[in-house]
């Protein structure tokens, strides 16, 4: 539901306000704007093209489990847009105005779909790409890779076009951030897990998720019976994936998860050691 919500909302932005009035704001709906004086196709199909490309990207560089949580917005968000551009609805209202709705419905919406660990299939692609590559918040690539096409549409478009279009730009990286960050201030967190089944589990979270895990001797309280505990740190992303796993080989499992505030290593940020050599 959150995913179809998430995209609805991304192709209403896009539908009734960027292609509309020539936005130049960051996602595929505002390359699309960008790249329309040097493509003879309409905007559309630009905007639909560019989802597949980029879900075909994300699946090579980020994984089969990505890309089988973002096939569902490569569909569905091409597939609103289509239907909505069938009910066309003329807003007499400011590009000023309008820019604002554009950073807010594709702050909120791109924010609900990343934050289930999906993604609109569009240009959050990249900075996802970029996140997991260097620890940095989604957000901020989020900003700097639509800079980067409100620059491009400056060949084409006035300097008025491209200040507009800013504004969306930080109305909705300022919106996704906003909610990233509303069930909790971490991007990582920290899993302990008590299953009979800790081997299958371990190694099935190294191959599939490709993060180390630590086996901690345990002994329970009651009975005093020796038990092994798993303990891996993940991106919150890959919370679901991880429940997956357990759920798949211990349904009665037991398992604590909480935030990771400051994580250095390997796939996180970097160690302290090199953080000191910068």
């Amino acid at each position: 539901m959150i995913l179809c919500i998430g995209n609805l909302l991304v192709a209403i932005a896009a539908t009734y306000f960027v292609i509309p009035f020539d936005i130049l704001t960051g996602g595929v709906a505002g390359l699309a704007i960008a790249l329309k004086p040097f493509l003879p196709i309409s905007e559309t199909m630009i905007n639909n093209g560019l989802v597949i490309l980029l879900f075909i990207l994300g699946y090579f560089v980020l994984g089969k489990s990505f890309a089988a949580k973002t096939l569902i917005s490569s569909i569905l968000y091409p597939l609103f847009v289509t239907i909505l551009s069938q009910f066309p609805i003329q807003l007499d209202i400011p590009p000023l105005l309008a820019s604002i709705y554009v950073g807010l419905l594709m702050g909120v919406g791109v924010g609900m779909v990343i934050r289930i660990g999906a993604s609109t299939g569009g240009m959050d692609i990249p900075p996802l790409i970029m996140n997991q590559l260097t620890g940095i918040e989604t957000s901020k690539f989020i900003l700097l890779f639509d800079g980067a096409t409100v620059a491009l549409g400056l060949l084409n478009y006035s300097m008025e076009s491209m200040l507009t279009g800013l504004i969306s730009i930080f109305l909705s990286s300022f919106m996704v951030e906003r909610i990233e960050t509303s069930l909790g201030s971490s991007h990582s967190m920290m899993v302990q897990i008590i299953s009979e089944q800790w081997q299958s589990i371990s190694s099935t979270i190294q191959d599939r998720l490709e993060r180390g895990v630590t086996i901690v001797p345990a002994y329970g309280g009651y009975k005093g019976d020796p038990k092994q505990m798993i303990l891996v740190v993940i991106d919150r992303r890959e919370y679901s994936d991880l429940l997956e796993i357990i759920d798949h080989f211990d349904k009665h499992s037991f398992v604590i998860a909480t935030d990771a505030n400051q994580v250095y290593g390997e796939g996180f940020k970097l160690s302290l050691t090199d953080k000191g050599k910068l």
